[in-house]
């Protein structure tokens, strides 16, 4: 499908792995001389000789294949397939048995193998069945219309590259963008240092710079805070920068893009404890007038900052540690009214005594007054969002009723909510 496009692109063939899960060493060795002979453009062949070998190796390797025996000592074929497809729907897998049993042969369908195939393996047979398997899986395909779609982003966004329209509706086409009825915007996540931007969490080809983050945890956090819009794409432009271009179908794209960085930016602070710096820009009706220009964007304020923890004598990093999982707790649960720090020190196993000492000594405040500073920080947003009613901000901030929330806001802000609306409003409506 994308041959041309991706030598063109990368001036070289993609290619499959394939997994042979078999106990008894000669079969296991046939199969893999077989296989080898056939031609096909595997990559690896992997061998394993039981269930928990195979599980181990496709969670490293993720084969696109499997070819295995359905009985196996540790384990059936049938409960490694229902494994790996718990992990990945796309996988093919291919069943080999010694044993011509109508139960096992159901079962084996129940979890949609490719094949069924009854030994002693007859090579025409494999060979038929592993090319039904390459057909249905199109894994090739799918892997490289990622790393072509990252490569494409890098050209055309970080090296300015451009394509005659022709050209550039045939790319389009190949790689699945949609062309008509979207604008598209662009929101850049920046500063990242969390481990998973290395190039061992993404799908990478010779450079990992040319990365989809599509099946890296962080890829698919960005997918699920953005997954509402009809198109979304993520690649790491570097490691310390990512670029997610969203079509966008809304009447107000900007400011659905602006509120959707916001989202995404709480987000990975929730989740990665990592203050990131995001920004949107370069909403354009046409993805060909997509720009990664600094003069286009605009940064994101995000509804609460993360305290840098102070690097004081005596402050070990096991202390340090212990308050960042108090902070990354707090910012998980914040909204539950009934959150307690007896909850934070069962999480993190400590006592409250111990919690409270440590948290004071690192931060020279108190876990209650961080919690009250963070609920305060998130509902600052909602109020100058100006879109909610004074009961439903305090609640969804973790306060059960206006008054309390009234009066902790005062406290830390020296206003009640309603006077901050107010002046967040004149404030706005001074900056138009």
């Amino acid at each position: 499908m994308h041959t041309a496009l991706f030598s063109a692109f990368f001036g070289k063939e993609g290619t499959l792995h394939i997994l042979i899960v078999e106990d008894e060493k000669n079969t296991r060795v046939a199969l893999t001389e077989c296989i080898r002979g056939f031609g096909f453009a595997f990559e690896k062949i992997l061998v394993a000789e039981n269930g928990k070998q195979a599980v181990e190796i496709f969670e490293k390797e993720r084969p696109e294949i499997i070819v295995t025996d359905i009985r196996m000592p540790g384990g059936s074929g049938i409960e490694l397939a229902e494994k790996i497809y718990a992990t990945d729907r796309q996988a093919a897998i291919i069943f080999l048995t010694a044993y011509s049993d109508l139960g096992f042969m159901k079962k084996a369908l129940q979890v949609d193998a490719v094949d069924y195939i009854l030994k002693p393996v007859s090579p025409d047979e494999l060979r038929m069945a592993l090319g039904k398997a390459i057909e249905n899986t199109n894994s090739f395909a799918r892997k490289n219309t990622e790393l072509l779609r990252g490569r494409f982003f890098r050209d055309f966004l970080l090296e300015q590259k451009r394509f005659a329209p022709r050209e550039f509706a045939r790319i389009c086409r190949e790689l699945q963008f949609p062309q008509e009825g979207l604008w598209y915007g662009i929101i850049a996540v920046e500063r990242l240092q969390v481990e998973i931007l290395n190039a061992e969490s993404y799908w990478a080809f010779e450079n990992p710079e040319y990365a989809s983050l599509d099946a890296s945890p962080l890829g698919r956090l960005i997918q699920d805070t953005l997954g509402d819009f009809p198109f979304v794409y993520s690649f790491a432009a570097s490691r310390e920068r990512i670029l997610n271009i969203c079509g966008i179908i809304k009447e107000s794209p900007d400011d659905v893009l602006y509120q959707a960085a916001v989202r995404l930016g709480d987000r990975i602070y929730e989740e990665c404890f990592e203050k990131a710096t995001v920004k949107v820009g370069c909403l354009k009706r046409e993805l060909a007038g997509l720009k990664d220009d600094p003069q286009e964007y605009r940064k994101v304020r995000l509804t609460c900052d993360i305290p840098v923890l102070p690097q004081k004598a005596g402050i070990t990093e096991k202390d340090r540690h212990i308050v960042e999982c108090i902070q990354r707790y707090i910012a998980a649960n914040y909204s539950d009214t009934q959150l307690k720090i007896g909850d934070i020190a069962e999480e993190l196993c400590y006592t409250d005594a111990y919690l409270c000492m440590v948290y004071k000594k690192v931060t020279q405040k108190t876990i209650n007054d961080y919690l009250n500073m963070y609920r305060i920080e998130k509902s600052k947003y909602l109020l100058e969002e100006g879109r909610h009613k004074l009961a439903k901000i305090a609640v969804s901030v973790g306060y059960s009723n206006e008054n309390y929330f009234s009066k902790v806001f005062k406290k830390y802000q020296g206003m009640s909510p309603k006077e901050y609306q107010t002046c967040s409003y004149r404030k706005n409506r001074k900056n138009e």
